[in-house]
């Protein structure tokens, strides 16, 4: 799958900085409502070691970390892409950072918390299974492995960006080792609805039959959008941020009573038991 490769993950934080999305308003939604999750449920205390996997520029340490701490931490950063990692250790000199892949990184200590952000998703095959082998080893027994990854209701191929997995896929890598402890939906109705919004304009726009999902979107980005006008362009972006803005507080409200649903991009803590 290409989405492994370091030389793609370069690229990638090249064109769009360390939010990898190609539109700013979307991730900054989307980010706010990962920190927020994760905020409620993991409390990182002062002395407490902590392994980031899939670090990009260290935008979760900023985001995350950094924000919820009193103290300091013992923080080490992994990510496949050398320009991240290059980006990270300059804006954060006092913490560790290695250039490895999840699959290959080596890393000699236990830690209280593992975790990685919508990164497992973007793994197949046997390197996926090593991936989450190492993030087991390297959480002391009694830690959290803490995952954030899309969910879905039948297996995805991996075909495009991102492989979906059911729920009882993810649950069953971590069985023996780990223990679920929690697991709660990403709030992101502000996203949803945009992503609706604009697949309806993609096939006004061009014609096309409506399709959902990520095949057709990248977070709410019309891929054809050399056909809209200026106007048009214009007009999209103000609802665009102003849907935005009206839903952030139905996404706060999600953050505490969730949806029913066992699909979206799903939160998951794993308790290591041996």
């Amino acid at each position: 799958m290409k989405n492994s490769n370091a030389k793609y993950w370069n690229s990638r934080y090249r064109a769009f900085g360390g939010v990898g999305y190609p539109d700013r308003e979307v991730s900054r939604s989307d980010y706010a409502n990962r920190v927020r999750l994760l905020r409620r449920f993991i409390r990182i205390g002062e002395g407490m070691s902590v392994l980031d996997v899939g670090c990009g520029d260290g935008h979760w340490y900023n985001l995350f970390v950094k924000d919820s701490l009193k103290g300091e931490i013992d923080y080490t950063g992994i990510d496949i892409s050398p320009a991240c990692i290059d980006a990270a250790r300059r804006r954060y000199p006092k913490c560790h950072f290695l250039v490895a892949s999840a699959a290959s990184m080596r890393v000699a200590k236990k830690h209280d918390v593992v975790y990685s952000i919508t990164v497992l998703q973007h793994i197949t095959g046997e390197e996926l299974r090593k991936s989450i082998q190492n993030m087991i080893s390297a959480t002391k027994v009694n830690g959290i492995v803490v995952i954030l990854e899309k969910t879905v209701k039948n297996q995805e191929d991996g075909s495009f960006y991102i492989k979906g997995r059911t729920r009882e896929f993810w649950i069953e890598q971590f069985y023996g080792s780990c223990r679920l402890e929690h697991e709660y939906p990403l709030p992101e109705a502000g996203v949803q609805i945009l992503n609706f919004i604009t697949s309806i304009c993609r096939a006004l726009l061009t014609g096309k039959q409506v399709v959902s999902g990520q095949k057709s979107l990248v977070r709410g980005h019309i891929p054809s959008q050399t056909i809209l006008s200026p106007i048009s362009g214009l007009l999209y972006r103000i609802v665009k941020k102003g849907l935005l803005l009206v839903t952030k507080p139905l996404d706060v409200l999600l953050t505490y009573v969730p949806l029913p649903a066992k699909t979206m991009t799903r939160l998951y803590i794993f308790r290591r038991i041996r």
